[in-house]
């Protein structure tokens, strides 16, 4: 999906609110000229991207109401405590940190609204940073926004967008700032966790990105990110020790944001057997990449956490714990000189590489040797075995159910009408219902109600910004026989939504 430029946008929304009020203006007359003449004044049809602008327009004074209509579990006030704890903790801590003063994440239920209604998207960022009293450089925003529409098909064949989980990190040499968090968004995941309920998964990325804004001390020098942007093959990169001390660093942040989230959310009353999931998943082959090599840190979490028992471990402040994090990623990730150990067994001579290397050592070096055969391959990961399986199980299991006809359907049952507001009111009421589904047992029918909800989003998004005629579609909906009204009724205004 490509996004269009939205200064163009602008431009061709204001023209057709501009040709829309005209356009009423001259069919008021017209219907009073021929009134007056005694003849029955014919209906003008009504453009249909102008009543779209109209319908925009008419919504915006309603932003908050829709965005809490559009998040019926309340998303946004798990991500709100997520916020307010991550600034608890850097005005505690957060002398050493170089980078932020604060945090503020993002809410995608926000995102989809802005997007239906034509709202600047980098205008919502900078009123958030604002209301938490932040401050953030332009070219942060620019790439935070740049996030927000991140196109993927589904595994059930859906074209639609989605937030990759990020955090948005101030470069130290422009001072402090604000870090810019995309959370995990409910809908279209781009990471699936075996083992995890949704919930967990959500907390996990959240709070994974969470720990990226509260690391201090993993860093680089622009001298090395040069040299390692410089880096075309691992060979290459053997020889680069500047390279190397980059992407350490990055290992290290990353080490850190897992065992950190995955700490965090085990003394909050997680169950320990979270660790052994995220341990599983960093170690499958579909999860092999030169920066998040992170299982010999979470490893020694697990095991830290099985010596002095979960009671023990819950009991510790977040003085202590923090102290806990840095001291297991010092001691176990992917420093350089355990970087430049491991290529040298790939690419140093003979008897080096025949060497079989134990313990901490032995799994980075097999570690980079998956790396090197990844690449080898194009930087190509291997697709999940049951990829194909699932995409056709998805497919059957939707059937002829339609999204769009399925909100139209809804949207009329409850507001009497269709338009942008009652579209989103009947989504938060449709999805409700699929996340139960979702949170349920049944893995099967989970998977399905997933895919439907990627479609019922999308479509929404598309109803209110691409070609689609309100007018028209008001006007089958009606006349099927289920909506028909007295007269009466339908010459009145439409009832309000009712409430998800």
């Amino acid at each position: 999906m490509t996004k269009p430029d939205h200064a163009q946008s602008s431009l061709r929304k204001a023209f057709h609110k501009a040709f829309a009020q005209g356009f009423v203006t001259f069919a008021l007359a017209a219907t009073a000229t021929q009134a007056q003449a005694g003849k029955p004044a014919p209906v003008p049809a009504a453009d249909p991207y102008a009543v779209q602008v109209e319908m925009q327009d008419a919504a915006r004074s309603k932003f908050t109401e829709l965005v809490r209509a559009a998040d019926p579990s309340r998303y946004a006030a798990r991500l709100e405590q997520l916020e307010d704890r991550l600034n608890s903790y850097i005005s505690r801590f957060g002398a050493d940190n170089k980078r932020h003063t604060d945090v503020v994440v993002i809410n995608p239920a926000e995102i989809d609204v802005s997007l239906m209604l034509d709202r600047d998207l980098h205008e919502m960022v900078r009123s958030r940073i604002d209301a938490r009293g932040g401050s953030a450089t332009g070219d942060r925003i620019t790439m935070a926004v740049s996030q927000l529409q991140d196109t993927i098909v589904t595994a059930g064949g859906t074209g639609t967008f989605t937030q990759a989980p990020m955090a948005m990190l101030q470069l130290p040499e422009n001072g402090r700032a604000t870090c810019i968090i995309i959370p995990a968004p409910e809908h279209d995941k781009p990471y699936n966790i075996p083992g995890l309920t949704t919930r967990q998964m959500e907390d996990y990325l959240n709070m994974h990105e969470g720990w990226h804004c509260l690391d201090g001390r993993y860093t680089s020098t622009e001298a090395e990110k040069d040299a390692a942007r410089e880096m075309k093959t691992l060979q290459a990169l053997r020889g680069s020790t500047a390279a190397q001390t980059h992407l350490a660093s990055v290992n290290l942040q990353e080490a850190l944001a897992d065992v950190g989230a995955m700490g965090d959310m085990i003394r909050a009353g997680a169950s320990p057997r979270i660790l052994r999931h995220v341990i599983n998943w960093r170690s499958s082959p579909h999860e092999v990449d030169l920066e998040h090599n992170t299982v010999p840190a979470l490893q020694a979490l697990e095991k830290h956490i099985t010596g002095v028992g979960i009671a023990a471990f819950r009991k510790m402040d977040d003085t202590q714990a923090r102290q806990l994090y840095f001291q297991i990623v010092d001691d176990n990730g992917l420093t350089q000189p355990r970087m430049q150990a491991a290529l040298d067994k790939i690419f140093g001579p003979a008897e080096t590489a025949r060497a079989v290397g134990t313990g901490l050592q032995g799994y980075y070096n097999q570690r980079m040797g998956q790396i090197s055969d990844t690449i080898d391959r194009g930087n190509i990961s291997p697709a999940p075995a049951d990829a194909e399986a699932k995409g056709e199980r998805l497919r059957r299991g939707i059937g002829s159910w339609d999204a769009r006809d399925t909100l139209e359907r809804e949207a009329m049952k409850r507001s009497g009408e269709i338009t942008i507001e009652s579209l989103v009111y009947a989504y938060g009421h449709l999805k409700a219902d699929l996340q139960r589904g979702i949170g349920g047992n049944n893995a099967a029918a989970a998977e399905v109600k997933s895919e439907q909800l990627s479609r019922l989003r999308i479509e929404m998004i598309l109803m209110a910004t691409r070609d689609y005629d309100f007018t028209d579609a008001n006007q089958r909906h009606r006349a099927a026989p289920e909506n028909r009204r007295p007269a009466a009724a339908q010459n009145g205004r439409a009832p309000a939504p009712a409430t998800p």
